[in-house]
């Protein structure tokens, strides 16, 4: 059965690079392929906790992508089933790291959905679990890369749904301890885009809070130091996550000369971040219909939720 479970990391490593690369419907595909194979594997053995756990991170990172593809109910379904799958597996080891990591990682991606569908009661269980996962890790190790990055994840999340909630000192002492884990991140991986990203994130979110003071210098100041943590990436990146950080701090700067091209590519991928439509709706920019790459990831993901609720 080996060769079967490196098969199904041979597609989600393929995804992997199709999501970096922009073509977000092979990353479905391939999240697909892997899924199926680790869902076949796990029904093989219901006792063994290493192909229930990669089975766990298939449902998640299938879930995640299509969440991207704003295939929110899809998305709720794989990712429900990550978060139930790593909680039976906590359950086995309350104390595993890469178990707690996982679930950390979960809760602020289901933290995420909750808010977008305005269900702030459940995204806050979510938030506030998930800061508290990552937390425990961070204290046993402060010099994890991954794991500051994981909690810097799970702050912002948690200080964009106080945000949401219009609970602004809580938002900013949240963005706090999230700078303080993204720059602790980028500390220790200077060249790792993903702790990049995360810092720039982290200045969105600082810049927003102060927005919303009506601290317009200060935000702007905030946005810039986004703007210039991903300028050089952004430049020739395909990657959605890159693209819509950067994309994010021009609409925010009202800097959106010759924006409408990027932004119009970004969405021909099948991109739907429900942040990030949001964000051009609230800058009036004009968007374009669903495509025929957004419809047939619509039907992959029609495929996707039923394929699931079949064996749940």
């Amino acid at each position: 059965m080996q060769w079967r479970t490196e098969v199904g990391y041979a597609h989600n490593n393929l995804a992997q690079l199709a999501l970096k690369e922009g073509d977000l419907e092979e990353a479905v595909q391939e999240y697909l392929a892997d899924r199926e194979i680790k869902a076949n594997l796990a029904g093989l053995d219901s006792t063994d906790n290493l192909r229930r756990e990669d089975l766990v991170a298939s449902e998640a990172f299938l879930g995640r992508v299509l969440y991207l593809c704003g295939e929110t109910q899809a998305a709720s379904t794989h990712l429900r089933a990550a978060m139930n799958g790593i909680e039976a597996l906590l359950r086995v080891d309350p104390h595993a790291a890469d178990w707690l990591e996982k679930a950390g990682a979960y809760g602020w991606m289901l933290g995420q959905l909750a808010r977008v569908q305005g269900d702030l009661a459940e995204a806050g269980t979510r938030d506030t679990l998930a800061v508290s996962r990552v937390s425990e890790l961070v204290h046993k190790d402060g010099g994890n890369v991954g794991w500051q990055r994981r909690l810097a994840q799970a702050q912002i999340e948690n200080a964009r749904r106080l945000l949401a909630e219009k609970q602004l000192a809580a938002a900013a002492d949240a963005a706090n301890e999230a700078k303080d884990a993204a720059v602790a991140a980028l500390a220790g991986a200077r060249d790792d885009v993903t702790s990049q990203l995360v810092v720039a994130q982290m200045h969105l979110l600082e810049g927003d809070i102060a927005e919303a003071h009506g601290n317009d210098a200060l935000a702007r100041e905030a946005w810039s130091s986004a703007a210039d943590m991903i300028r050089a990436r952004a430049s020739s990146s395909k990657d959605p996550a890159v693209l819509d950080a950067w994309i994010g701090t021009r609409l925010r700067l009202a800097e959106t000369e010759e924006l409408a091209p990027k932004l119009e590519a970004l969405m021909r991928t099948g991109y739907r971040d429900a942040d990030f439509i949001a964000l051009a709706e609230k800058h009036a920019m004009t968007l374009p219909p669903p495509g025929a790459v957004a419809r047939r990831i619509a039907v992959l993901a029609g495929t996707a939720s039923t394929t699931q609720a079949s064996r749940d």
